[in-house]
C-alpha cells in the first residue's frame, strides 16, 4: 500500500474527489486511468492515490493562480500514468 506523504485529512478528500468522478464519470479518463491502472496489478486505493495525486498538482496550480482545471493537461497526465512510472518517479 502506497504511504500517504500528506495529511490524512489532505489524503482522505484527494481520494473523495477521485471516487467522485469515478462515480460520475466525469472525466472519462480518470474511469479509464482507474481500471488500466488495476489491470497493472494496482489494488483500487493504490489506483486512487495515483490518480488523486496527479488531480491535486492540478488542483495546486489552481490556488497558485490558474484561473480553472486544465482538463486537458490532467487528461495527458493520467495517460502518462501507470504502475512503473509512479514506481520510477513518485509524481
Amino acid at each position: 500500500m502506497i504511504e500517504p506523504k500528506k495529511s490524512v485529512g489532505d489524503l482522505a478528500a484527494v481520494i473523495e474527489a477521485v471516487d467522485k468522478q469515478l462515480a460520475e464519470d466525469i472525466p472519462a479518463i480518470t474511469r479509464v486511468t482507474f481500471e488500466r491502472l488495476k489491470s497493472e496489478g494496482v489494488s483500487e486505493y493504490d489506483a486512487k492515490v495515483m490518480i488523486g495525486s496527479v488531480f491535486a498538482r492540478e488542483i495546486r496550480r489552481i490556488v497558485l493562480g490558474a484561473k480553472r482545471l486544465n482538463l486537458k493537461r490532467y487528461a495527458e497526465n493520467l495517460k502518462r500514468l501507470s504502475a512503473d512510472s509512479w514506481n520510477n518517479n513518485g509524481w
